[in-house]
């Protein structure tokens, strides 16, 4: 056990000047399998109703507060409800988005909780390009922002200190007297992305900000502001089909945040077809933070191999002949594997899962949809 302390210790001391310095948001490797979190403006991107549920572990190898391995190190629960808005009267080719998100990011048993709930709005005109008509079925343009309410606290049951403790009679006061919390604190993000294709390919490419109003998160009685950065974002999808049932999807994603300090990077590819889908991306963590760098340069630069695979249920259970399953419920696994940094014998990676469920909404909801064209839907969309 003793040996395990030195190494807490100093994964402790990592997060926590990492948090002063510039608190970094949390990330998941499945980023078109939670879409909101990504861009707000996916708000209403499928016609119907989506729920979305994401959960991330990551590096249950880091000895947690008890100074001993643990399974819930570092993780993530994201739920997302988003539907498109009925069709408005008398304007073509015109949609709005509402979702609702609820979220909370843990570290370790004690420790530092952030939660919240945020509600997104979105609009996306088609536009119309007489000149590409030949290439290009279709060309959106869709905008989206999101208000958040967040607070953050820490388990103060970890936190004792000499005046509460009696030589004969231990502990005299009750540790969760401290109170520490910081107040509810308002947070917006806001995006926006274009989406065109014809029946054999989709591309899409969109940029977002996060946490524009930078809020103070800081903890009771802190003696500086903790503040939360702004994140740039910036994505691109393209799904191609090779064969009538059988498509590829290259993508990509960059994440800037305190400057250009922070840095994350992913890249890779999807193969597909409309049952199930597997793929492999590659992962880069920068960080060159001089707190961060004097203490350990070994996190520098964290890279890691994700593995992902997934599969829709809905036609998975239509190919043994049953058709009691109506809609679409997308599950989906990632692995990451640590390559440098902080490496897979001292973390164990991570892993991610996610659940996506499709509702149809029927005619009145399909704003934006040719009616001549007719699309399959893959198991990854974007």
């Amino acid at each position: 056990m003793m040996n395990l302390l030195p190494s807490f210790l100093r994964v402790m001391s990592i997060v926590l000047i990492a948090a002063k310095a510039a608190a970094q948001d949390p990330h998941f490797s499945q980023f078109y399998a939670n879409r909101i979190y990504l861009n707000p403006s996916y708000a209403g991107f499928d016609p119907g109703k989506t729920f979305n549920l994401n959960f991330r572990n990551q590096w249950p190898g880091i000895p947690d507060g008890d100074v001993a391995a643990s399974a819930t190190s570092f993780r993530t629960v994201n739920a997302t409800g988003d539907f498109r808005l009925p069709c408005f009267s008398g304007i073509q080719h015109f949609s709005m988005g509402l979702a609702g998100s609820i979220f909370r990011d843990a570290a370790g048993r004690a420790p530092l909780v952030g939660q919240g709930a945020g509600v997104a709005l979105s609009a996306a005109k088609r536009l119309k390009f007489d000149k590409y008509r030949s290439k290009l079925d279709y060309f959106d343009i869709r905008v989206g922002a999101q208000m958040s309410v967040m607070q953050r606290k820490i388990n103060h049951d970890f936190f004792i200190y000499s005046n509460q403790l009696d030589p004969k009679w231990g502990l005299t006061s009750d540790p969760s007297l401290l109170n520490l919390r910081s107040e509810l604190y308002p947070n917006l993000n806001a995006g926006m992305m274009v989406n065109f294709g014809n029946k054999r390919f989709t591309q899409s490419i969109g940029v977002s900000i996060s946490n524009v109003l930078e809020p103070n998160q800081s903890l009771r009685d802190a003696p500086s502001a903790d503040i939360l950065s702004r994140r740039y974002t910036g994505h691109v999808g393209t799904t191609v089909a090779v064969s009538n049932n059988l498509y590829v999807s290259p993508q990509a994603r960059a994440d800037f945040q305190s400057g250009f300090d922070l840095g994350l990077f992913s890249t890779g590819v999807y193969l597909q077809n409309e049952q199930m889908y597997g793929g492999m991306f590659f992962q880069w963590n920068k960080n060159t933070l001089n707190q961060i760098s004097t203490i350990s340069p070994s996190i520098q630069s964290v890279n890691h191999l994700i593995f992902n695979i997934g599969l829709d249920l809905e036609s998975i259970v239509h190919l043994i002949g049953d058709e009691t399953l109506e809609h679409s419920f997308i599950l989906g696994a990632t692995y990451d594997l640590s390559l440098s940094g902080l490496g897979q014998q001292t973390t164990k990676g991570g892993v991610e899962f996610s659940l996506r469920m499709f509702f149809d909404g029927g005619k009145r909801y399909s704003c934006l949809e040719e009616k001549q064209y007719t699309y399959k839907r893959c198991p990854i969309t974007h």
